[in-house]
């Protein structure tokens, strides 16, 4: 989001790891300077044509910022190569990748192409367009960046830079919808008796790639972060904003916590200090008298 920024507007820097007087806390070691002006050719406080993104509840993107934001990923330097790292970025990309193939953007083919034939009517990008902010749960008072109480807009910077629909963040939708997408996926891409996803490509997404590597492509694999009793074959995925799910086939169990832990800001890390999710989760286990 750097780049929304109008740097002449600045004294000093926009984040630093200090206080500073007037600056917001952002996270641990983490402060940000909100005395700034955004570029006006990059931001708008209407919605027009020219500023069709959703950036906040009253913030507007021109869609060269997402320009801006792909160059920059494909001009960062790579380091470490054949070392694993975890990054949103790969994901970010495999996003343009859909579209390109599909000729579809990215909430258009995940709804035609999985959420509509599993009933998961809830669940897409840019919630704000089919349900009232009512129905939604806020993700952060945001007094640095957006300035506003984030609801109905993804949370990550990134993915709203994106317009809200990114394949690393920006995703909602209800914990019974979320469920029916594991479903398909302890059922290996069925649903209902119908493939929605191929089990070859299905399988290769929650195979673990390289020596030390806890992740797959698509899925956490990390004991420390699941119930004790959870399967080996167990996979899933903790988000940001509290959210958790994991995958047991071998117990054929699926478990879904959704939360808003960064509301009203992301100092909060109470989900993590505790061990809630891994309490919760082994709960579900020793409830059902599976396993230790």
């Amino acid at each position: 989001y750097d780049a929304l920024i109008d740097q002449s507007s600045l004294n000093g820097r926009l984040t630093g790891a200090r206080q500073n007087p007037g600056w917001v806390q952002l996270d641990t070691n983490s402060w940000g300077n909100p005395f700034f002006a955004f570029r006006p050719e990059l931001v708008s406080r209407t919605q027009n044509a020219n500023y069709p993104l959703r950036f906040s509840t009253d913030l507007y993107l021109s869609e060269e910022v997402k320009n801006i934001l792909l160059n920059t990923i494909a001009s960062t330097p790579r380091s470490g190569v054949g070392n694993y790292k975890y990054s949103d970025l790969g994901f970010i990309l495999l996003q343009q990748i859909v579209e390109k193939i599909s000729g579809k953007s990215l909430d258009s083919f995940v709804e035609e192409r999985i959420y509509q034939p599993i009933g998961a009517n809830t669940l897409g990008y840019q919630p704000l367009n089919k349900f009232s902010a009512s129905r939604i749960a806020p993700t952060q008072n945001d007094k640095f960046l957006r300035k506003s109480i984030i609801r109905g807009t993804v949370d990550d910077e990134a993915a709203a830079c994106l317009g809200g629909v990114s394949g690393n963040a920006g995703l909602f939708g209800t914990a019974e919808d979320v469920a029916r997408v594991l479903e398909l996926f302890i059922q290996e891409g069925s649903y209902n008796g119908k493939q929605i996803i191929d089990r070859k490509v299905f399988r290769q997404f929650i195979t673990t790639h390289g020596k030390g590597n806890r992740r797959s492509l698509g899925f956490d694999k990390g004991r420390a972060s699941m119930a004790d009793s959870a399967s080996a074959s167990t996979y899933g995925h903790t988000g940001f904003t509290g959210t958790c799910v994991w995958v047991d086939p071998d117990n054929e169990l699926i478990f879904v916590f959704l939360s808003n832990r960064t509301y009203p800001n992301r100092l909060n890390k109470k989900l993590m200090t505790e061990g809630i999710r891994p309490k919760l989760h082994q709960a579900i286990y020793e409830a059902l008298g599976i396993g230790a």
